[in-house]
């Protein structure tokens, strides 16, 4: 008999209690804002951001990813990211207000991908994808740069790539025939359906 746990199956593991950690103290991030207290914020971004990092790393490494954890940590993200831009309009008005157009076309294309995987699936798509990974980055480091009153390409770079994200990701759902979730991109979405659909095929013994 086997004897190694099923992690994957619990709600409590180390994973999850980061992306809780996350979506508690992204919370926090708007009365700090609003506090005018900018070393404290600019501290929390980083710890919450930090932690965005390391779960994923650890549900791979610990075996301990699953579906409602994958969920978990797309709610936390949403959290954290409406949370960072609600502050960044108190502390950084004139930018946010200068780039608003990137920003709300990111802010759309990310509704738009939502809206349509809710409504294939009846989820919010959580798939965790490459290019989502590289956003992750991107705008973590536009964060940086604009609470440094840094250049605002950074900014911008940042928005264009959620926005070809967030339309890779409604390929994705076109592409699946069920909720899935940790879909590295379209290619493999669509080799995962197609190899499905072999098996299938075969199992019934139906003509290739």
């Amino acid at each position: 008999m086997d004897s190694t746990p099923q992690t994957h199956s619990r709600v409590v593991t180390v994973p999850n209690v980061l992306s809780g950690f996350r979506l508690v103290g992204s919370l926090l991030l708007v009365p700090f804002a609003w506090l005018g207290w900018e070393t404290a914020f600019l501290v929390l971004v980083i710890a919450v951001i930090i932690s965005d990092w390391v779960d994923g790393k650890l549900a791979i490494w610990l075996r301990q990813q699953s579906p409602w954890g994958a969920r978990l940590d797309s709610v936390a993200d949403v959290t954290m990211y409406a949370a960072i831009l609600v502050s960044m309009l108190w502390l950084r008005w004139p930018v946010i207000w200068a780039e608003s157009a990137w920003i709300v076309a990111a802010v759309i294309s990310y509704g738009v991908m939502g809206t349509v995987g809710w409504w294939k699936f009846g989820v919010w798509p959580s798939y965790h994808t490459r290019a989502a990974k590289t956003c992750w980055f991107l705008t973590s480091v536009a964060v940086m740069v604009t609470l440094a009153d840094g250049p605002a390409w950074c900014l911008r770079a940042a928005m264009a790539a959620v926005v070809l994200t967030n339309l890779e990701m409604i390929l994705i759902t076109h592409v699946i025939s069920r909720p899935r979730t940790d879909l590295p991109t379209v290619y493999h979405a669509w080799k995962i359906e197609r190899a499905e659909a072999a098996d299938e095929r075969e199992r019934v013994g139906a003509p290739r």
